[in-house]
């Protein structure tokens, strides 16, 4: 694939040092926020020349590995939390940030879970600057007609389920063409269901696939497709065409990432709410999918003190709150200015009360096993077959994390 977009932003004052930044966008409102956020930055250090490399993201994602490898890096790299941040780190690509968090008094900053999405063998790798929220997404005049409540547990989940249907209404609509959506069912299940822990170790390639502990979460997850809970041939759609289903009350609710919302009809948007993944046992701590970008100093870097100053930075909470209230999204550290928003505001009640943070699946596993398992993912939804779902991948964990040894927790 080339490149669709490959600009430079150059804002300088009297400039003497260059720090060569880059970063991945999805469109102008991304690259107006860094704008913004390199003017800070050079206004504060009229010394320092800023200069962007910006691509489209998904063009970012393969350009990435080069720039590590290069002779010449970087100085800054966006990237992403989880396994696409611990691959590099394993093979040794990023530098560690521990006496900036600790300089900067950051443990006071983020939540624990923040820092964990960033700690690898107890070392940090990377400041956290966005991340967003997942759910449940519905329509309020659609509950209110029902005189329905956004469900809390499980149990008020299924009812609500079972309401909706009864009143001709898909309960959850979903677009599957692209296959990632159904992974947030499987993480969400396995969250609730076997826990943080669990999760980490499995998505780690740690734990089989066919445990007790994953079937069960596919029984789960059967049981509502059995009883036809799902939007009929999901796989014909992809995550936006099936937003209309909501707003004809076709489909009761949405699972799906905050970013959603910008895709929202600007027609229905203000009847649009938010509830969070219901739980579904007590003793089962609270975790939820917030996908986290960050910001890393790469190994081949060629200014590790400028960049150091612009890691600690992009950590400030006046920083944070400036570009996440242009990007939509939530700042992870805690003093920073939050959006008034009232999706980003949801999210921010979700998300402190959340003990532990996942990635999505797609980011938190090994590449290779991505792509073959939410093909799975989404031809479960379909067919309901838990025997052949688990055995593939199973197969899959086993080729691509090359073991077949079982973690001693399970």
């Amino acid at each position: 694939m080339g490149i669709l977009m490959f600009a430079s932003f150059d804002i300088s004052y009297a400039a003497q040092k260059t720090l060569n930044v880059g970063i991945g966008i999805t469109g102008g409102q991304q690259r107006s926020a860094y704008d913004r956020v390199a003017k800070i930055f050079a206004g504060e250090n009229p010394d320092t020349r800023i200069h962007y490399t910006m691509t489209l993201v998904t063009d970012y994602k393969e350009k990435f590995p080069d720039w590590l490898k290069s002779k010449r890096g970087l100085d800054v790299l966006y990237w992403q939390g989880g396994e696409r941040l611990y691959s590099y780190i394993r093979e040794g690509y990023i530098l560690p940030i521990d006496r900036i968090w600790s300089e900067e008094g950051w443990d006071l900053q983020f939540t624990n879970a923040a820092k964990k999405a960033v700690t690898f063998k107890e070392s940090i790798y990377a400041v956290p600057t966005s991340y967003y929220q997942w759910g449940f997404y519905y329509r309020r005049s659609l509950f209110d007609k029902l005189s329905i409540s956004p469900p809390e547990t499980w149990q008020e989940f299924l009812i609500l389920c079972q309401l909706l249907k009864s009143h001709g209404i898909t309960p959850i609509t979903i677009g599957t063409k692209n296959h990632w959506t159904a992974a947030a069912w499987f993480d969400y299940l396995d969250l609730r269901i076997n826990g943080f822990k669990f999760h980490k170790n499995l998505l780690a390639g740690n734990t089989s696939y066919t445990s007790p502990q994953v079937r069960k979460v596919f029984e789960v997850w059967k049981s509502l497709v059995d009883k036809q809970y799902f939007t009929t041939d999901a796989n014909l759609y992809n995550w936006t065409e099936v937003l209309p289903l909501l707003y004809r009350n076709k489909g009761g609710m949405l699972l799906m990432g905050n970013f959603v919302t910008n895709k929202f009809s600007s027609v229905i948007v203000e009847d649009i709410d938010f509830f969070r993944f219901p739980l579904m046992a007590n003793n089962i701590p609270v975790s939820e999918e917030a996908p986290t970008d960050v910001f890393v100093i790469p190994k081949n870097t060629q200014n590790e003190t400028l960049a150091e100053k612009f890691i600690a930075f992009m950590g400030r909470a006046d920083i944070q709150g400036m570009l996440n209230k242009h990007l939509g999204t939530i700042p992870p550290n805690i003093n920073a200015e939050i959006s008034d928003n009232h999706f980003v505001q949801k999210g921010v009640d979700t998300l402190l009360k959340a003990e532990g943070i996942t990635q999505y699946f797609d980011r938190d596993v090994i590449k290779e096993m991505s792509g073959p398992s939410i093909r799975i993912f989404s031809s479960f939804l379909q067919s309901g077959d838990i025997d052949k779902a688990v055995t593939r991948l199973e197969a899959e964990r086993i080729k691509n994390y090359k073991t077949t040894k079982i973690s001693k927790e399970e």
